[in-house]
């Protein structure tokens, strides 16, 4: 996950996610947070993809385009958790933030 994040720039933090979102005003109760772990089963292809539907692909010049492509393939085809694989689980963390309505 790692080396997926710094290439695809995926991935956050989970640290005191309240206090990043705010207050939501005197209307709302204090935010609560949670963070919900889960995962998906990708192919190689599903995982490129994927990533190809994130904005920062779709707004890159053809250039980065490539770039990322070719990091993305590198970082499947020889990484030791990947080479090989027809697929494999990609971890995730959902981060929640709410408040109620006073």
């Amino acid at each position: 996950m790692a080396e997926l994040t710094k290439i695809a720039r995926m991935g956050g933090s989970a640290d005191d996610l309240a206090s990043r979102v705010g207050d939501f005003g005197p209307a709302f109760t204090p935010a609560e947070q949670a963070v919900f772990a889960h995962r998906t089963t990708l192919t190689p292809d599903e995982l490129v993809g994927m990533v190809r539907t994130r904005s920062y692909y779709l707004t890159a010049d053809p250039e980065r385009r490539r770039d990322l492509d070719r990091e993305l393939r590198d970082l499947l085809d020889t990484h030791p958790d990947l080479a090989g694989r027809e697929r494999f689980d990609l971890p995730y963390r959902t981060l929640v933030c709410r408040a109620r309505r006073r």
